[in-house]
């Protein structure tokens, strides 16, 4: 039992030792019979015009959103500045 597993394992590294070496010649060959295969050509998706359209008005949509967002935003910000200023001279007229 003990010569078997030694000639497998002997078989195994010879093996492994000579895979490594044709390894690169292998993958040329491979590419270059790879390069005589005819190429598939990918069939075109079919486009919707009122899916395209849905799209457009859902992000225009959104578009606007954000838009009216960062506008009541910067209103805001610029009310809470001046609310600071005005809370800070009165203050300032009381000392």
């Amino acid at each position: 039992m003990e010569t078997t597993n030694f000639i497998y394992y002997f078989l195994g590294m010879i093996t492994l030792f000579v895979g490594l070496l044709i390894h690169p010649f292998v993958m040329r060959i491979w590419g270059y019979c790879k390069s005589f295969l005819p190429k598939r050509k990918s069939k075109p998706s079919i486009v919707y015009y009122d899916d395209l359209q849905f799209q457009i008005n859902e992000l225009r949509e959104q578009l606007d959103n954000v838009a009216a967002n960062s506008y009541r935003r910067e209103q805001n910000r610029k009310n809470n500045i001046r609310r600071e200023v005005r809370d800070y001279l009165t203050e300032l007229r009381t000392k």
